[in-house]
């Protein structure tokens, strides 16, 4: 199993240590596990390469921090009281101990001592999206994960499931049309609804390449350029647009009533991951509301300006309003800087429901450890926009405030890991693997 050592995500301190001793908590227990493969993963060149890194380090970390620090150190001693030279060399020592970056410090509000002290229970992108998820993908899901990345596919998949989502008028691809189960379409006979559209990459992520196209009545569109066009018009310019990447065409989803106020015109979704227990159920385990703010918006991501908050996983209620935190920013808010709309403490409406839908979900997706579920909850209930099979740790810890390698996504995390590395080292041994309960499935 090749596992990716970029050189901004491979601390190299951390790497000669993080598997050696250190207290039984799941943080760290997975900290080890990435230690232990990445030096297992390399050959001798390879590891020759990671040990060079360590001429690069003590250069490139403190002129980072230096960065980071001009750009946060003010504003954050007015927060924190926490000095602008004890800020920097804060960097360099979790830098160097725990292989967390500076700007993940100012993310994790590691000035602050409390957060200081759990440091090393931080879970890192590194560790998680490109590697650790890679191995249990290959030896506890048994599956490239195609199904969920394909959102084609997964529209499919939700549709024979009676799981809700975005109604797709049409995939075009190659300047062609067709509808949901792949039956060709001709552009004259396909007929657009007297309804707002979305249109989104099939295989995109992040948001990029979606726009909306308004439906301004009498057959016209405002296309989000701010152009108008015909039915026909918008057709012609997304089977273009298909020529560089498939698009799905599907009705706009709006947010609850209840939930107008929180964000501007983009579409507000819940980030909920579930995971795979020990018993082969299906937990809950953390939640994030995600809020657009810039008016201009088509997704409410945080890095296009939204704001996020965490959400009880139980009651559905609110925590504080906050941004990446890589810049002073927004900082920690009960109200939104847009409009000035509560917050902290609300509850977000049809949360049952919420959490019955993406377990229902991920029980049609058995093999998986865990899926990122975005969920938007719409006037007529919560809907599936989509899920993510390699989810990112950064924002649900940002949000929570304190580390994941301390709860109860960081304990199946290390358990999943652990059962898929002993069968990682069964077939490299030449041994046939387990055949875990969920490749039965």
């Amino acid at each position: 199993m090749e596992l990716r050592d970029d050189a901004l995500y491979c601390p190299p301190l951390p790497l000669l240590w993080g598997f050696r001793g250190g207290p039984d908590t799941p943080g760290r227990r997975v900290h080890a596990m990435y230690a232990s493969q990445m030096w297992r993963a390399h050959g001798p060149l390879g590891k020759l390469g990671l040990l060079l890194r360590f001429a690069s380090w003590p250069v490139i970390v403190p002129l980072v921090a230096v960065y980071f620090t001009a750009i946060n150190g003010r504003a954050i001693k007015k927060r924190s009281g926490r000095g602008v030279l004890a800020q920097f060399f804060d960097q360099i020592s979790l830098a160097a101990r725990h292989g967390i970056l500076p700007p993940w410090y100012y993310m994790f509000e590691l000035h602050r001592a409390e957060n200081r002290k759990v440091a090393p229970e931080y879970l890192h992108r590194y560790e998680t999206k490109a590697n650790l998820y890679r191995i249990t993908k290959a030896y506890v899901e048994g599956k490239d994960g195609s199904e969920l990345n394909d959102k084609l596919l997964f529209a499919r998949i939700c549709e024979r499931a009676d799981l809700p989502t975005a109604e797709i008028i049409a995939h075009v691809r190659a300047g062609g049309y067709e509808t949901l189960q792949g039956e060709p379409v001709s552009r004259e006979t396909l007929e657009l609804p007297e309804a707002d559209l979305f249109a989104k990459p099939s295989m995109g992520k992040g948001g990029r390449g979606t726009a909306i196209a308004h439906y301004i009545g009498k057959g016209r569109y405002e296309y989000s350029d701010g152009g108008t066009m015909t039915a026909r018009e918008l057709l012609d310019s997304l089977a273009a647009r298909s020529n560089e990447q498939p698009l799905l065409i599907q009705k706009r989803l709006f947010n609850h009533p209840e939930m107008l106020d929180l964000c501007a015109n983009a579409l507000c979704c819940v980030r909920i991951m579930t995971c795979r227990n020990e018993n082969g159920g299906f937990e809950v385990t953390n939640a994030v509301l995600r809020m657009a703010q810039k008016m201009e918006s088509t997704v409410d991501g945080l890095h296009r300006g939204g704001i996020a908050a965490r959400v009880d996983v139980e009651t559905g209620a609110l925590g504080y309003g906050t941004d990446l935190g890589f810049k002073p920013g927004v900082g920690w808010v009960d109200r939104s800087p847009r409009n000035g709309a509560q917050i902290a403490g609300r509850v977000l409406p049809e949360w049952p429901a919420t959490r019955d839908l993406v377990l229902r979900a991920h029980a049609t997706f058995p093999y998986k450890a865990w899926v990122g579920w975005d969920v938007a909850i719409t006037p007529d209930g919560p809907v599936i926009v989509e899920g993510n099979g390699a989810p990112c740790v950064d924002i649900l810890q940002r949000v929570d405030c304190e580390p994941l390698g301390q709860k109860r996504f960081g304990e199946l995390l290390a358990y999943h890991c652990e059962r898929a590395i002993a069968d990682y080292d069964r077939v490299r041994a030449g041994q046939a693997p387990e055949l875990l309960e969920s490749k039965k499935a």
